[in-house]
């Protein structure tokens, strides 16, 4: 399967929302943010999320990745925890999720 990854864009929050339901769904949970939420927290002027979704060369989303900043003041130490990877079924065992572990190793590169 051919991927690319990107960050997310604010025409993928429907799609993505899915994502997460079916993944709090996997651990028995039940999803209870909304569409205005993720807005809010991966696209909103001050994003508390860094989201990376890959899309198949039809355009259709597979998978995401959500990471958020984390760090200790008092180490001077400063990271990225991978909050949430998720892979449609169909799309597991292709490559989908390195490639989302690839592309949120880059960012966190790219952020020191």
């Amino acid at each position: 399967m051919e991927i690319q990854t990107r960050p997310i864009r604010q025409h993928d929050l429907p799609e993505v929302m899915h994502m997460i339901c079916e993944l709090a769904q996997l651990h028995g949970d039940t999803a209870k943010t909304d569409l205005d939420q993720l807005a809010r927290d991966v696209c909103g002027p001050h994003p508390w999320f860094t989201v990376i979704v890959a899309e198949d060369r039809t355009g259709h989303l597979q998978g995401y990745a959500a990471l958020i900043a984390l760090g200790q003041l008092q180490f001077g130490q400063r990271g990225m925890d991978m909050h949430h990877l998720f892979v449609r079924p169909k799309a597991r065992q292709m490559g989908v999720g390195a490639a989302l572990i690839d592309a949120s190793a880059l960012h966190c590169r790219t952020k020191g």
